[in-house]
């Protein structure tokens, strides 16, 4: 659920900037043709966007051994933090999803009420097929309206009148440029924006396009003079239909649009100025990304290269020793190089495993470790009160003698999460947990292993 708040919310922050930068570059731009493409284009991309990866976590950026995600629920600490009266995060949390999921449910609820109020007023309705069209005079509409193929008439509407002809004309435009597609796909995603002021702005705008595009069209064959005057004329109560193209919608805006002299333009000028706004977005995406996945590991000035055939690298440690010298001690640093592998011939294994087969000792390594990790570690009560997730890297290698040695956290999310996975770490170097070293043509040698621990509180 909190993935969930997390995408929509970056998905409307994209819709906005995009929105934004298209009223920027189509301001007195009158190809709405071009204009819908960019908005339908704006709606979609603030949709998948967010799931676009620029870098993976564990296949990407990290080298060495990787061991499974372990993933660490805070459970048992939310009851702890109920007990001691310190989950009011937790409840205004609930109460955001609990109203977040039942502002979704009553605009799908509207949604499918919209398609089913067509539908059975399609059923019920006798249908008169012209053409491409089917019409349908009923009651139930009080103006002229749309939906694919299907117009929807008063009952009171004489077929052969020459308002009837400009009304089908009309709508046939409507149809033959596939607007009830833009309108399910804006209508559908009110289930993810029904909270956003943006989403009903982009709405309206892509509606009011619709209609300028066909009176344009219209005003081929008849004078923007009686084309207006016929418009006025049509004037009347509201639609009560979801999902359709109303007849005599925005009147007043497509009239004054019809009068407005038009002015050339460049596209690609306007094209230019909306793709502005993509590299902000973009940045935006990378930078959520690189605190919630990406890791840029610092090992002592080691460069590795994914695609290279490379097994292994040269690691410094540094060691203090005290000197006597004149009957006081000198601290001396001493670097010493050791080399560590990230492709053995057989992998570092847990003791307890000894006895297995080789193919079954990985296995077991690793629900061991699992199991070592689960029992020592802790979700913070300061990470939990403040809602803070995300994933926790380490790393550490497995001597040739079996030890753990060049303990770190390589990416932190803060709130005493890195400290967690520190203490952990801390009891396998001390023995807690005990491995069997890695070989290469049988001998033993240093492995270096990559750790993830997702902390998550749902």
């Amino acid at each position: 659920m909190s993935n969930l708040l997390i995408y929509v919310g970056f998905s409307g922050l994209y819709l906005s900037v995009l929105y934004a930068a298209f009223q920027f570059a189509s301001y007195r731009k009158f190809n709405f043709s071009y204009q819908r493409i960019l908005l339908i284009g704006s709606l979609l991309f603030a949709l998948i966007l967010p799931l676009i990866s620029f870098g993976t976590l564990v296949q990407d950026t990290l080298y060495g051994i990787q061991l499974p995600v372990l993933e660490l629920g805070a459970s048992e600490a939310s009851q702890e933090a109920n007990s001691t009266g310190s989950g009011n995060a937790f409840y205004w949390l609930g109460l955001l999803k609990i109203g977040f999921l039942l502002g979704m449910g009553l605009s799908f609820f509207r949604f499918l009420y919209g398609l089913f109020k067509i539908l059975f007023l399609v059923l019920r309705s006798t249908i008169i097929k012209q053409e491409q069209l089917r019409i349908i005079k009923t009651r139930a509409v009080k103006t002229p309206a749309s939906f694919w193929h299907f117009i929807f008439l008063p009952q009171e509407l004489d077929l052969d009148s020459d308002e009837a002809k400009i009304i089908l004309m009309h709508e046939r435009f409507h149809f033959e440029r596939a607007h009830s597609l833009d309108n399910l796909l804006v209508a559908a995603c009110q289930v993810f924006y029904w909270w956003l002021p943006t989403y009903y702005f982009l709405h309206q705008k892509l509606r009011l396009i619709h209609e300028y595009e066909v009176d344009a069209l219209m005003l081929h064959s008849n004078s923007k003079y009686d084309y207006s005057n016929f418009l006025i004329e049509q004037l009347s109560s509201h639609q009560e239909l979801l999902l359709v193209n109303n007849f005599n919608s925005f009147t007043q805006k497509r009239i004054v649009m019809m009068y407005q002299e038009k002015k050339p333009v460049s596209r690609l000028l306007g094209l230019a100025i909306y793709l502005l706004a993509i590299p902000a977005i973009v940045f935006i995406q990378s930078c959520q990304q690189e605190k919630d996945q990406s890791i840029l590991a610092e090992r002592n000035l080691i460069e590795l290269d994914r695609e290279s055939e490379e097994r292994f690298f040269e690691e410094t440690t540094s060691d203090t020793i005290m000197l006597a010298n004149g009957g006081s001690n000198v601290e001396q640093v001493i670097n010493n190089k050791r080399t560590v592998y990230t492709k053995p011939d057989q992998l570092p294994y847990a003791s307890s495993c000894q006895s297995l087969t080789t193919e079954e000792r990985e296995s077991c390594s690793n629900n061991a470790l699992m199991t070592f990790v689960y029992t020592n570690i802790k979700y913070p009560k300061t990470a939990r009160d403040r809602g803070t997730q995300g994933m926790v890297v380490s790393e550490f290698v497995v001597t040739d003698k079996g030890n753990v040695e060049s303990v770190k956290v390589i990416k932190d999310i803060g709130d005493g999460t890195a400290e967690a996975v520190m203490h952990v770490l801390d009891k396998m170097k001390g023995n807690d947990f005990k491995w069997n070293p890695g070989t290469v043509d049988g001998k033993p040698v240093n492995v270096l292993y990559t750790l993830p621990v997702k902390f998550k509180l749902e």
